[in-house]
């Protein structure tokens, strides 16, 4: 899963690998699902270099040897939860 969340924090995208085709103007894909996902994880976080990341996008941005996955997609969603909810808190602070 790739979840793509905008500045609002109200509109976001996902992405399951299994059901996109890496068919796009960014890397040429490869017959390799894992692959082809963590090259648009590179090319998505070439392209917003001011984008928050979690661990697994830091992982592929970092091109680690092993492919990161989450335990379920409870615990990935726990995290982009964690994630909005400390961009939310850290918002209300600038506007102290």
């Amino acid at each position: 899963m790739l979840d793509i969340v905008l500045r609002d924090a109200m509109t976001r995208y996902s992405i399951d690998a299994n059901a996109f085709v890496f068919d796009y103007a960014g890397t040429e894909p490869t017959q390799d699902t894992p692959t082809n996902f963590a090259l648009l994880v590179q090319d998505l976080a070439k392209s917003a270099p001011h984008a928050g990341l979690n661990r697994g996008a830091v992982l592929f941005c970092k091109q680690a040897e092993e492919v990161f996955t989450y335990p379920s997609r409870a615990a990935f969603f726990d995290e982009i939860t964690w994630m909005l909810w400390r961009i939310g808190k850290s918002a209300r602070r600038e506007e102290i």
